[in-house]
């Protein structure tokens, strides 16, 4: 009988192909704190060496021996969760490879609590991989009874040191690896001990932006917000109305849509003094930006999402996504249209019906029971009806201000159903001549959402699954389409610029046979020291040639034809005016205010395509003009995104502008010598301009410049 052995090499191997990227790689390694129940990561990556220190429960030397130097242990999977209750992150028993992946030399400290001490091992990943066999690599471990350095002064925990790092890291890297490790850090910092739910990452870096790219891609699902809903009670002293434990004035606003809706809300026998709140309306059903997964997004918010409550900064447990205090899930369920809290006037047929879900909201509200007592006692008011929290520590006693408080937030929720409704029926009047399928399909499922519950379930899982279908197929074909309409905008701007690129391109031969001829007569004649002059006037000729041929360039490469980028708005811009520089007479634009400006996704070949076509028209414009400029500069308005265009040239007529986007318009006429050319004077480049616009989910129009210019071209979207 025989038995099998295992090469040392295979812990390359694992470290390499089970990994593949650095910064999951270090992902694995802080998911081994989640999974040890840390609430603290430290994390600290420099140039030479990466640490990666936690305050979770430690490793014995017995747990070492087992769990750590044991490869592929499956104690994860049998665990299934950790001490606390966390769902393990870990199964297979290899994610500790990942520091081999990292690093040519591990240190390791590890200590399960006070009085046990601290373990202290290295690992050699070298010469572990040239052992021969697996069960010869070796870990150094000696103990001592010195306290270990891990977060927040605690006695238990693990820190790992990553020496002699294999790959370099920037701020680019360290945002891949928030954007793995995003979903565990829930949106509040716990102020009580004993929330399960807590984890930290703090990351410290010399890096030149990483800690910023970092903590940006941390908090990034925060900022996919659909709507916001703020709210705060009016100080006495500012309430023309309030009056001490009487009427109070509860200031609403609602942002949805680039629009905000303002409302005061007066509360009867009001007991609070103090009180504000935000809370963030999540639309999780279509594609999210920074990379985040709609499935991924929506675990999130069953997890950490509902409305918290903060008392003076101090988190209370017992409010989040499963506790349904402000009777939201409750109301669904008994089908209630209209609000019981909101006048006549605002209380439109069915609005209720868009209530937010617990799973679809993220918010804070802000007391303080401690000011609230003082205050009752200073206006000799009863404290028992002041905000007060339990003995439990862990919600609010059901008294007369709770209850305050309760509707001073649900107010807002149903403020927000008011608007939302009374938006989703005008996006119905205006889309209905014009929407596509999967728009209509979409607005069906969604009133089957609201109607869920008056529908037998067989029935409803049967029109569900249909309309999927449905929607399924209408988006392939849309996408499809898309694609096609995106390749034919490209295409039809390559062979515009076809024409341009030949009348340079004749010339430039031209330029070569003279100088040729040129070489050749001076060599004859061994005028020698003309030859080097000849010889840079052909490398010339040729650098030009080569500068003219990136006018195609993006439509040559597969790559930026077919993937889908987000790409960064000044470099192609600049990149699109140098390929046209021998076309456009040397003009260059001036940027403001575009450094971190990321286009929505397309191609390369199609954004190039876009701004070609409106470089192109600007310089058209200004052919005529004693002064050429030409400024490009970012305008942000909350979500949404303009990036202008001006130039000196002609101008626009605005109240015709829009014609100009229709096939064979055109602005301008060009003098005989521009038309031979070939750019522009087809009276396609803007409708070109429209078409691939759609395709990129943005849209373009003609809108009033700045002075100093004559005309402004801006394309706008939202971001998602």
């Amino acid at each position: 009988m025989l038995h099998f052995t295992v090469a040392s090499a295979l812990l390359r191997e694992l470290g390499e192909r089970l990994v593949g990227q650095a910064h999951i790689a270090l992902a694995e390694l802080i998911k081994n704190s989640f999974d040890a129940d840390a609430t603290v990561v430290e994390l600290t990556v420099d140039e030479e060496e990466i640490v990666v220190s936690d305050n979770g429960h430690g490793m014995t030397r017995e747990a070492f021996t087992d769990f750590w130097m044991r490869i592929g242990s499956p104690h994860k999977e049998e665990q299934e969760v950790s001490p606390n209750g966390r769902p393990l992150t870990g199964s297979k028993g290899v994610g500790r490879l990942a520091a081999q992946f990292l690093a040519h030399d591990l240190r390791i400290e590890t200590c399960a609590g006070r009085g046990l001490e601290l373990l202290e091992a290295s690992v050699d990943w070298d010469e572990a991989v040239e052992a021969g066999e697996l069960t010869e690599a070796r870990a150094f471990v000696e103990s001592s009874r010195r306290k270990g350095d891990f977060p927040e002064s605690s006695w238990h925990g693990t820190r790992l040191v990553l020496k002699f790092l294999k790959q370099e890291w920037d701020a680019d890297s360290l945002e891949l690896l928030g954007r793995e490790l995003w979903p565990l850090r829930p949106p509040f910092r716990a102020s009580t001990d004993d929330d399960k739910s807590a984890f930290d990452i703090e990351l410290s870096s010399n890096l030149e932006g990483a800690e910023a790219s970092f903590e940006k891609q941390m908090k990034a699902i925060l900022d996919l917000w659909d709507a916001r809903i703020s709210g705060r009670l009016i100080p006495l002293d500012e309430d023309p109305d309030g009056r001490p434990g009487g009427r109070r004035t509860v200031q609403i606003s609602v942002e949805l849509g680039g629009k905000i809706t303002s409302y005061r809300h007066v509360i009867e026998r009001c007991k609070l003094n103090i009180l504000d709140y935000e809370v963030r309306v999540f639309d999780l059903r279509n594609r999210q930006p920074s990379g985040i997964k709609v499935e991924t997004a929506r675990n999130y918010l069953n997890r950490f999402g509902g409305v918290h409550v903060y008392d003076a900064g101090f988190h209370l447990p017992y409010y989040g996504p499963e506790a349904d205090w402000l009777q939201i899930e409750m109301d669904h369920s008994h089908r209630l249209v209209k609000s019981k809290l909101l006048p006549n006037e605002l209380r439109p047929p069915g609005a209720l019906t868009f209530l937010p879900t617990n799973s679809r909201l993220w918010g804070v509200v802000n007391v303080n029971t401690g000011k609230e007592r003082k205050n009752a006692r200073k206006r000799r008011l009863k404290e028992r009806n002041a905000l007060t929290i339990q003995v439990t520590r862990d919600r609010l006693v059901d008294n007369v201000a709770y209850r305050s408080l309760v509707e001073a937030v649900r107010v807002g929720l149903d403020l927000y159903a008011t608007v939302e409704s009374q938006k989703h029926a005008e996006e119905i009047e205006r889309l209905r001549p014009t929407e596509a399928f999967p728009v209509k399909a979409q607005r069906i499922e969604d009133v089957l959402d609201r109607h869920s519950a008056e529908i037998p379930a067989p029935v409803l899982r049967e029109l569900n699954t249909q309309f999927e279908d449905m929607v399924h197929s209408a988006e392939a074909q849309t996408q499809l389409a898309a694609g096609r309409a995106g390749l034919l905008g490209t295409l039809a701007t390559a062979g515009i610029s076809a024409v341009a690129f030949e009348h340079e391109f004749t010339r430039s031969l031209e330029s070569l046979e003279r100088s040729a001829k040129q070489l050749r007569t001076a060599v004859a004649s061994e005028e020698f020291e003309r030859v080097d002059d000849l010889v840079g006037d052909l490398l010339e000729v040729v650098a030009e040639a080569r500068r003219m041929r990136q006018v195609f360039s993006p439509l040559l490469s597969e790559e930026d034809r077919a993937r889908k980028v987000n790409p960064r708005a000044e470099p192609l811009i600049a990149g699109v005016f140098e390929a046209l520089g021998p076309f456009a007479a040397g003009v260059m634009p001036e940027f403001e205010d575009l450094d971190d400006v990321r286009l929505p996704s397309g191609t390369q070949a199609e954004w190039s395509a876009l701004w070609q076509n409106l470089a192109v028209n600007a310089i058209n414009a200004m052919f005529e003009s004693s002064e050429r400029r030409i400024l490009v500069w970012h305008h942000r308005d909350g979500r949404r995104h303009s990036i202008l265009m001006e130039d000196t040239g002609s101008g626009v007529d605005l109240d015709e502008a829009d014609k100009l986007f229709e096939p064979f318009r055109r602005a301008t006429s060009l003098p005989e010598h521009n038309l031979g050319v070939g750019f522009g004077g087809t009276g396609l480049g803007l409708t070109i301009v429209r078409m691939l616009a759609e395709t990129l989910q943005c849209t373009v129009d003609f809108v009033d410049p700045s002075p100093g210019f004559s005309t402004a071209t801006r394309v706008a979207w939202r971001e998602q």
